[in-house]
């Protein structure tokens, strides 16, 4: 492509427009890095998905671009650069002098220079990645209700573990004053550790239908790892139930796998 050279804010903000308005885009690249001088260039890239899907096994493209700031004039980070940072989009602002860039990465990072000079654009096409998150997963089950508030105590105390339910950063509540199929905003939480810590193990959403029900569970406290895990396993042994995790949806004997995992790697030995 021909070099693009951007010489105010109205054609940068057409220039983000036309690039997704940079959201979930990523600064891999930004040389030199922010330490309170003001160079006369600098220079970053740019990484954003332009088109296909999100889930593990889809196409996509993803577009990188690198950028040149000639005669910088502001050159603020408020905060921390992660080249991993998706950003929430991009902006022109009203600089004193020159065209203003602004963008989160994760700190706010802003660049006001007599121009922008893009100097590359290139798209490549891929599949994307399988990956899994370890905080929170989400069950779909047809054609049955969910686990009463009861019958989780009762999984749990089977497992030798003492848990309550709590509400927000509340006090023990005894499982018949919880909803019994609609306890979406609630937390299990072990008995030791309900006056140290405002969480648990929380139901990030519970919902019933004429086709069954769907749960949402995500680990709060770093402490209720082991709650996490033994939830996930109770759910997977649900016959026709549906997991998604991350971005995959997964077999059931793949997510115990994945369970499996992150156990092993919270009971490995830590460096140091």
């Amino acid at each position: 492509m021909d070099t693009v050279f951007i010489k105010s804010n109205t054609e940068l903000d057409a220039w983000i427009g036309n690039n997704c308005g940079l959201h979930d885009a990523s600064v891999v690249s930004l040389v030199p890095s922010p330490d309170g001088t003001c160079p006369q260039a600098v220079n970053f890239a740019l990484r954003f998905q332009v088109a296909g899907g999100y889930a593990a096994g889809d196409n996509r493209t993803i577009r990188t671009v690198t950028v040149v700031a000639h005669g910088v004039h502001t050159y603020e980070l408020a905060g921390s650069h992660h080249p991993d940072n998706c950003a929430e989009g991009a902006n022109s602002y009203d600089a004193p002098r020159g065209v203003g860039f602004e963008i989160d990465v994760s700190g706010i990072l802003q660049i006001a220079a007599d121009c922008f000079e893009i100097e590359s654009t290139v798209d490549i096409r891929d599949v994307v990645p399988e990956w899994l998150s370890d905080r929170d997963f989400t069950v779909s089950v047809a054609n049955r209700l969910p686990p009463t508030p009861a019958e989780w105590l009762n999984e749990f105390q089977r497992l030798g573990r003492d848990v309550v339910w709590r509400y927000h950063a509340g006090e023990e509540r005894s499982p018949e004053r919880v909803p019994i199929s609609a306890y979406t905003g609630w937390f299990l939480q072990k008995r030791d550790r309900l006056e140290s810590h405002t969480s648990g193990l929380f139901f990030r959403g519970c919902a019933c239908n004429d086709d069954g029900f769907s749960l949402t569970l995500e680990r709060y406290d770093p402490e209720c790892n082991d709650l996490w895990i033994a939830a996930g396993t109770y759910l997977s042994g649900i016959a026709n139930a549906t997991i998604q995790c991350g971005n995959a949806t997964l077999t059931l004997e793949a997510f115990r796998k994945h369970l499996r995992n992150v156990s092993d790697r919270d009971d490995s030995p830590q460096d140091g």
